[in-house]
C-alpha cells in the first residue's frame, strides 16, 4: 500500500531534508530528517498535524514546539497524548543528547558543529513557517 499523502516541504533556512528518510505513520504523524551545516550530521523533526489540516486548506493553524529533555528523542512526544490536538500543529525538533538548546562555545569538539539555539530558532521555526500553513508570529506559538 503506498503511503499517506503528506505536504510537500522545500528545503529553505539552510535545511536540507533527506528525502529517503522521511517516516510516515499517519497524513497526521510523520517525521522529516534534515541536514544543516549549523548541527552535525542528520536530524529529525517529527510533526503531528491536527485532523483537520488536509480537509481545510484555507486555515492556518497555531504551533506548539516540544522540546524533548535530555537524552530523549523525537520519538518521546508520542507518549504525550496532549501533543495531538485538533486545534494545533505540533512540531518536535531534535535537540541532540546533550544539545541544551544552545550554541555551544567551543565547537571543534568530537560532536562538531552545534549551533542548537541557530538550528531551532533561525532554522526549524522558519521552516515548518515556509512549509505548512501555520499562523506565524510569537503570539501563535
Amino acid at each position: 500500500a503506498d503511503a499517506p499523502a503528506i505536504p510537500d516541504f522545500t528545503d529553505s533556512h539552510g535545511l536540507t531534508r533527506v528525502v529517503d528518510a522521511t517516516e510516515v505513520r499517519s497524513a497526521t504523524d510523520f517525521t522529516l530528517t534534515v541536514t544543516t551545516p549549523q548541527v552535525s550530521g542528520p536530524h529529525k523533526i517529527r510533526v503531528f498535524l491536527p485532523e483537520g489540516y488536509a480537509a481545510d486548506p484555507g486555515k492556518r493553524w497555531p504551533v506548539t514546539y516540544f522540546l524533548h529533555g535530555g537524552g530523549g528523542t523525537v520519538d518521546d512526544a508520542a507518549a504525550v497524548p496532549a501533543l495531538r490536538s485538533d486545534k494545533m500543529i505540533t512540531v518536535v525538533p531534535d535537540g541532540g543528547l546533550k544539545g541544551w538548546y544552545a550554541d555551544w562555545v567551543m565547537q571543534n569538539t568530537a560532536v562538531g558543529a552545534a549551533n542548537w539555539q541557530t538550528f531551532h530558532l533561525e532554522q526549524v521555526v522558519p521552516f515548518i513557517d515556509a512549509n505548512l500553513r501555520t499562523l506565524p508570529g510569537k503570539d501563535h506559538r
